[in-house]
């Protein structure tokens, strides 16, 4: 059987694995997939990958520092926490004025700000080694430079590590006399992977005696190769097609143009379909994940065994939870706040399911309660609805009563009876509601709003119709309960218009669930 080609990287782990079998092998890789999908490129080519092990540089460095972090009972800080220590020592900056008060505060401004002072300190810079002429504004690197001071002083005192902390202890347990590293243990990285590399990681490495450490070959741009004579080797001079030598029409490579993404997207599915390619054999690169994940979510939804099941497909990025119930629930709710409490959003919010009616789901459908909440006279403003609300009940109960006293016909009874059932299900929804409103504060001063899960469709209130819903209504509820203790929104007043309020936009909330054949 013909090998398939395989790149010089795979070529170079293939060596390494051949020439290490039984050793204790650690190949760093930008992601675990990337990493895995390497071992399957050489593992295909007939060369087994015994006692290979795919690390990233962060979790190469978490498990060698760990044991010292537990000694000292310091926990990992990153990601959301990260970002919500960053946005209140930017709240405490903005308080005193200067550079970036002058800035709209927004997650964007606190996610740039963690991502400087990630850099700095991956770098192995520390405050009291930056100077504010160092900075193209010295203002801005004044504040910069406090706001890492600050950042330093909350990670000593709530006994807090970042990634930067981790590597740096990584690397001084590597340096010490005691060994970490397996025995007759390898470390293998490539090329390019070193080349990204910033301070502390290349401090990381460095700290891994000589003797284990291997580097990987890769193929480099415009860089011809022996052995290679296949089309798919080409795009080595996708920068410089004019250099590249003559094509071999092997069929490893095709280009297609379509009518826009929609259609793209369709042509790669349909080829792959028409060519009998599994799907654990295709890997679809784009530009733009904004465009082609919602594109690429939509068709491989087509392709699931039955409604619910999973989709055939992994996505890097993740799935906006958007696409989710329990995404659609938070996102509407905060532009329920957000608009002053308008009627029409939480009628379509009852409509689509994404809230809890409790036992009034049962006799009625969303639908009807969505309807039956339309007709309520009360347009905007949060006070109005609890109000309109008993207002109609007063109104059901005295034609209640009053039929009641009339001749008891069989019309008269039927009327009876659906008013009755009508006032279970408006019970139903001023119980939802003021579970809704409970946890939301009449005024910015008041706090944060709180959304309280109850009152929104989970598990057992609402289908959630696969495994995308539920990954997404159990990462809410975790972030609910041991992160934030529920979900948060700061309520600042606008001045964009009088009389209402307006809200910040939430974070870009992202579930990630792994499982064999999706991750959302």
């Amino acid at each position: 059987m013909v090998q398939p080609s395989i790149n010089r990287l795979a070529e170079s782990i293939k060596g390494f694995c051949a020439a290490h079998v039984l050793e204790e092998k650690w190949l760093l890789a930008p992601s675990l997939r990337i990493g895995f999908q390497w071992l399957d490129a050489v593992t295909r080519s007939g060369q087994p990958v015994l006692n290979a092990r795919v690390k990233t540089i962060t979790g190469l460095a978490l498990e060698i520092a760990a044991p010292e972090m537990e000694r000292r009972d310091l926990s990992m800080l990153r990601g959301v926490r990260a970002e919500l220590l960053v946005d209140g020592l930017l709240a405490r900056l903005r308080e005193k004025g200067g550079y970036l008060a002058r800035l709209d505060g927004s997650p964007g401004l606190v996610r740039a700000a963690a991502a400087t002072l990630r850099d700095l300190r991956l770098s192995g810079l520390a405050a009291a080694e930056l100077s504010p002429r160092l900075f193209e504004v010295t203002s801005k690197g004044r504040e910069i430079i406090s706001l890492l001071s600050a950042y330093e002083e909350e990670l000593s005192s709530r006994r807090l590590i970042d990634l930067a902390g981790v590597l740096r202890l990584a690397a001084q347990r590597l340096a010490a006399s005691d060994p970490v590293l397996p025995p007759g243990g390898l470390v293998a990285a490539a090329e390019d992977t070193l080349e990204e590399m910033l301070g502390l990681e290349r401090a990381l490495w460095q700290a891994v005696p000589e003797q284990k450490r291997i580097v990987l070959e890769v193929d480099r741009p415009g860089e011809d190769r022996a052995g290679r004579a296949v089309d798919s080797a080409l795009l080595a001079w996708t920068s410089h097609p004019a250099d590249a030598p003559p094509p071999t029409g092997d069929g490893s490579v095709g280009i297609f143009r379509a009518v826009g993404e929609v259609n793209e997207v369709r042509e790669v599915l349909r080829r792959c379909v028409e060519a009998g390619i599994p799907c654990d054999e295709v890997e679809i690169l784009h530009t733009d994940a904004s465009t082609y994940i919602p594109l690429l979510y939509e068709a491989c939804s087509l392709l699931a065994p039955g409604p619910g099941g999973a989709v055939p497909a992994t996505f890097l990025e993740g799935i906006p939870v958007r696409y989710s119930r329990p995404g659609r629930a938070l996102a509407a709710w905060l532009s329920w706040i957000r608009e002053d409490f308008p009627q029409s959003i939480l009628v379509r919010m009852v409509q689509d399911g994404l809230l809890d009616p409790g036992p009034a789901a049962d006799a009625w459908s969303f639908s009807r309660m969505g309807a039956a909440l339309r007709a309520l006279p009360i347009g905007r403003g949060r006070e109005r609805y609890l109000t309109a609300i008993d207002t109609e009940l007063d109104s059901l109960g005295w034609r209640k009563a009053h039929l009641a006293k009339e001749e008891n016909g069989k019309e008269e009874r039927e009327s009876v009876i659906y008013l009755e059932r009508r006032m279970e299900m408006l019970h139903s929804l001023r119980e939802m509601l003021s579970d809704l409103l409970g946890g939301i504060p009449t005024s910015p001063q008041d706090g944060g709003c709180c959304m309280r899960p109850r009152a929104f469709s989970s598990a057992g209130h609402a289908a959630l119709t696969n495994s995308m819903h539920t990954a997404a209504y159990a990462c809410s509820t975790e972030y609910g309960s041991s992160h934030l203790a529920s979900w948060r929104v700061t309520l600042t007043p606008s001045t964009s218009r009088a009389g209402s309020r307006s809200w910040p936009a939430p974070p870009a909330w992202r579930a990630k669930a792994r499982g064999p054949a999706a991750s959302t």
